[in-house]
């Protein structure tokens, strides 16, 4: 495992909450003891992937926690239904695994309006909803019974990932890509589960929130830093993280990337085995990033501060060494990027 690549709070998040800051007590718990990458404390390489899931939970609430009230509105209004309900549900199963008690609808009802709450509630159970609610901010239940439903219920512990029907499309240059025919929306709740933690924990964070195709070039990178030397006898990242991008991401994936790369699959596993590959070389790594992070569809605000910090977990850091050797931003971040809630 790289750990050079380990979590370094960038100058940036200066304004986020810290354990010090936090205007509530189970915010401050969350932020004293930070989740710093997501592998942390595996044994070795056959534990990543159970590390990855134990973690999971407290990467998602340390999302949340380190936001003020505006940031976290923010942040759940860029989360589609399907992204809600997968997060729900990972989080809930990852909970029950470690037979853990979450503390996420504890710090959503002390951040969030009484709207947002209501939302959250569609997808985590208004019952569990109205239960933090009351214990954090009884002040908001009224308000909060007024929006939200008793008919939303939680998620059933153990449960899988629904699947989300994918049709074959033919994208605007009439080609279908490969991925389409191997990912039908859910996953196996192992090594690929992995994937969809990993890709819904960087939904969580600064550059991964403000778009999905961003997140998923991380979860592609992360997968090429910490994950290929362990996973690479046969292991298909193309076909996985393609198949987060059909289902996260469709128009994308049939409009664009599909026309731009062809066979897709075999293109998103190349790219994981060359960031594997170059992640040694920072500058040469960094050229490669600066080339592809365009055609996975990286937003120009996403990219900007994947230059200026490197990205989250230090997913984009080569790309980070290429623009400040070229007169890029360095470490500073411009201050058009350094919001979570910008598009």
């Amino acid at each position: 495992m790289a750990a050079v690549f380990g979590l370094s709070l960038p100058a940036c998040y200066a304004a986020d909450y810290t354990a010090q800051t936090a205007p509530d007590a189970v915010s401050k718990a969350v932020l004293a003891n930070q989740v710093m990458r997501p592998e942390e404390g595996a044994m070795n390489s056959d534990d990543i992937a159970p590390a990855i899931h134990r973690n999971f939970p407290r990467i998602i609430e340390q999302g949340l926690a380190r936001r003020d009230p505006t940031e976290a509105a923010a942040w759940i209004d860029r989360l589609t239904d399907i992204e809600l309900d997968d997060l729900a549900q990972t989080y809930v199963n990852a909970n029950a695994s470690a037979a853990r008690s979450g503390k996420l609808l504890h710090i959503a009802a002390a951040r969030l309006d009484t709207a947002h709450l209501a939302r959250l509630a569609k997808f985590f159970g208004h019952a569990e909803m109205r239960a933090a609610v009351s214990h954090v901010a009884p002040k908001k239940l009224r308000s909060f019974e007024a929006v939200s439903s008793a008919a939303f219920l939680a998620p059933v512990a153990g449960a899988a990932l629904k699947s989300v029907p994918i049709m074959m499309r033919t994208s605007s240059a009439g080609g279908v890509g490969e991925a389409g025919v191997m990912a039908s929306g859910s996953f196996t709740p192992s090594v690929s589960m992995t994937l969809e933690e990993i890709y819904l924990g960087f939904r969580s964070m600064q550059v991964g929130s403000m778009a999905v195709t961003g997140a998923i070039y991380e979860t592609a990178a992360y997968a090429g830093i910490e994950l290929y030397a362990a996973w690479t006898g046969g292991y298909w990242f193309g076909g996985e993280i393609t198949g987060l991008m059909i289902k996260y991401e469709p128009d994308f994936y049939y409009d664009q990337f599909v026309p731009w790369v062809g066979d897709t699959a075999t293109w998103v596993q190349n790219l994981v085995s060359t960031t594997h590959s170059l992640t040694p070389r920072p500058s040469d790594w960094g050229q490669y990033q600066s080339t592809t992070m365009p055609t996975m569809g990286t937003t120009y605000t996403q990219t900007s501060s994947m230059g200026s910090m490197g990205g989250d977990w230090g997913t984009e850091a080569g790309y980070e060494t290429f623009e400040s050797g070229s007169g890029g931003s360095g470490k500073s971040c411009p201050p058009a990027t350094c919001k979570i809630d910008m598009q």
